[in-house]
């Protein structure tokens, strides 16, 4: 018997199991905690309850039965997109006796819902505007539909292409279970079983209805692998951008060489040659020191020939907002705000900063970074501090001890010392001193973490001085943690962490792991922030970004290597530039920002300029000239049903087969030849 009570053939009796395999939500309802205690202390034996808003929802899911291993699965963090969809589907066509169900994921970026494959066929994505699960998602509301062809809004033509005639219909939305109106996705059950082609009834839109509480945040969590999955295929340039924000560019560096002699080789240490230690212009001279001289020259330099600070009464305003623009500023003139940044902050007081070596660590800093980058030089490196002080200082600040603020800080501003402008993928396939003295792991943030840290021990540099031993060796732990934690080989693990925590309320500022999370994710997204700035500035940090890189490329086909997809671009193409921008904004920024902004909501400003921006490098691409706007003024659209933005529909979109679950019955369909 089937969840309706529905007929079940002979082929579909072997697919329920029996009863004492499947979870009963009467008896666990009743261990649940009382109204005072915390959610996520309530276990069961089996398995973690998937969802936080359980007690709104516990009535209506209080009867539904699924199945134990289903739960398992959405509710670990180790399920791949691939085994979450087919358990969800699978799950859906038991429950109301359907022949096939298909997932949809809202790309609100994009305005379109996109259906990954489970049943090895490519995924494809529509305009949410378009079609039954359209309405569906934009409306907010449940179809339930006697016969698919007489709705108003139905589209032939994935029909037509695959050859699956549908009847009925059942159609529901997923809604963000932490931000109210949101939604994120849609189930489509497809053509009830029965005898006279029977319609879904109430109960199963209910049945469905429990589902869809149940997966709310596992969907969400799975939803960017699924946009990944989906807007990445057959595009080398987006899926090499994936690998390099996965960490996946260093493992497969020697399928990027050609030819792999060892004159190569030899060639890139031309390329590379006396670089690592060269931070000021070639006539400074200093080629070959090693860091002991180098900090020392520094020092010297700091004593004897002292620079006079501009004066600075106070912070500009938009200092303490997510939109001050570095680059508006000379190098020199930005050494000030560091020192005032530190003092407003609170860290020069409450760490016993000696005052006289504020300037010469500060100037220090700056002269450690290579003017010549295009990206990577002082502006780059002032501009995280300064979003690392915007957030710590005004958003998070009851969360971090002084320590830890201080050492956020001070990695904030020292993250990128002696930046080659090359990536660390670039290192290793060079066979760079750097990478073969630090095994091949973080190659470069490793050496900016040690300049940091040597600078924090020269005789006039050493802000820290005023901390005891033991206060001392804290900080340098912390400085190099949030350094490390740059390394965007750890960026999709740090997304996923991020979408394991509901909002701060979760972090505990008496537990160290807690706090150094969370400074973790400060310099991260810092570090990722200039796109979140406006317009005017983050087109700017765009075209910087793109010259390091084309000077990269071309120095890689000089030696006979193959630039990363991503790297391989004409810097006065306009479009193609303004199309890979798209892509870093898709896969490597909205999945860190978006669940960011709901840990943090007083970040949410921000992501929402990122959104306007990607809408404008959206515009940038089909137009090839930059848009002309004031602000933020270009309206985004955040979620379905809202005022529409500026969409991009793949051009492989409705040229795909449905990807679907169908359920073995003998009652069959009449199917079309594709």
């Amino acid at each position: 018997m089937g969840a309706t009570g529905g007929k079940v053939g002979k082929a579909d009796s072997c697919c329920l199991p029996p009863i004492t395999q499947r979870h009963r939500f009467s008896s666990v309802l009743s261990e649940a905690p009382d109204a005072n205690e915390d959610d996520n202390l309530w276990r069961t034996s089996t398995f973690t309850w998937p969802f936080q808003n359980w007690r709104s929802a516990k009535e209506e899911i209080r009867s539904f039965q699924p199945h134990v291993g289903f739960l398992h699965v959405i509710a670990s963090p180790a399920t791949t997109l691939d085994k979450y969809i087919s358990t969800v589907a699978q799950e859906v066509v038991r429950t109301v006796d359907a022949e096939r169900c298909s997932l949809y994921f809202v790309n609100e970026v994009r305005e379109e819902v996109c259906c990954v494959s489970v049943n090895d066929t490519e995924p494809f994505s529509l305009p949410w505007n378009t079609g039954v699960i359209g309405q569906c998602v934009t409306e907010k509301k449940v179809l339930n539909i006697v016969d698919a062809h007489h709705h108003a809004t139905f589209d032939a033509t994935i029909e037509n292409l695959t050859g699956y005639v549908v009847g009925s219909m059942l159609c529901l939305p997923i809604m963000h279970m932490r931000e109210e109106g949101v939604c994120i996705g849609a189930i489509q059950a497809m053509n009830k079983l029965g005898e006279n082609k029977p319609s879904f009834t109430e109960h199963d839109a209910l049945e469905l209805k429990k589902i869809t509480l149940l997966i709310g945040d596992s969907f969400y969590r799975q939803r960017w692998n699924a946009l990944e999955d989906e807007a990445s295929v057959g595009d080398l340039a987006a899926l090499s951008l994936i690998n390099y924000k996965s960490g996946y560019h260093a493992r497969e560096r020697d399928s990027n060489r050609r030819g792999g002699t060892r004159a190569t080789t030899r060639s890139m240490r031309s390329v590379l040659k006396e670089e690592t230690m060269s931070t000021v212009s070639d006539a400074d001279n200093i080629h070959g020191m090693t860091i002991e001289q180098r900090i020392a020259e520094l020092e010297d330099f700091m004593c004897k020939s002292p620079r006079s600070m501009n004066s600075c009464d106070q912070l500009p305003p938009s200092f303490a907002t997510g939109m001050f623009d570095a680059l508006a500023y000379q190098e020199q003139d930005l050494v000030p705000f560091v020192i005032l940044a530190l003092e407003c902050s609170g860290c020069v007081e409450a760490n016993g900063v000696p005052r006289a070596k504020l300037q010469p660590w500060a100037e220090a800093c700056r002269r450690s970074y290579r003017p010549t980058n295009p990206f990577h030089n002082f502006h780059h490196g002032f501009s995280v501090f300064q979003f690392c002080h915007f957030q710590a200082v005004t958003k998070v600040r009851r969360f971090l001890t002084d320590l830890d603020l201080f050492g956020l800080l001070i990695a904030g501003l020292c993250h990128d010392l002696d930046h080659p402008a090359f990536t660390n993928s670039f290192m290793i396939a060079s066979d760079h001193h750097l990478a073969l003295t630090y095994n091949d792991r973080s190659v470069l943030e490793n050496h900016h973490a040690s300049l940091a840290c040597h600078l924090l021990r020269g005789e006039s540099t050493n802000i820290g001085s005023g901390l005891v031993a033991a206060e001392q060796r804290s900080l340098r732990h912390i400085v190099i943690e949030a350094i490390l934690a740059t390394d965007m080989a750890g960026h999709s693990e740090l997304c996923r962490n991020v979408l394991t925590m509901d909002d701060l309320h979760d972090f505990d500022p008496k537990n160290h792991s807690d706090r150094k999370s969370l400074v973790s994710m400060l310099i991260h997204t810092s570090d990722l922030s200039a796109q979140c700035l406006p317009w005017k500035c983050a087109s700017r940090w765009e075209g910087l970004i793109s010259k390091e890189f084309s000077e990269q490329a071309e120095q890689e086909r000089a030696v006979g290597l193959t630039p990363a997809p991503f790297m391989q671009f004409e810097l006065d193409d306009i479009k193609h530039r303004s199309k890979l921008q798209c892509d870093f904004i898709d896969f490597v920024l909205i999945p860190l920002w978006g669940p960011y902004t709901h840990l943090i909501p007083d970040m949410r400003s921000s992501y929402e300029i990122l959104l306007t921006n990607r809408s404008l490098y959206e515009r940038r691409r089909t137009t090839g000239t930059d848009p002309e706007v004031e602000g933020a003024s270009v309206k985004r659209l955040l979620s379905p049903g809202k005022v529409a933005g500026l969409s991009h529909h793949s051009p492989r979109s409705l040229q795909l087969p449905l990807p679907s679950i169908s359920r073995p019955t003998s009652a069959t369909r009449h199917r079309l030849n594709p």
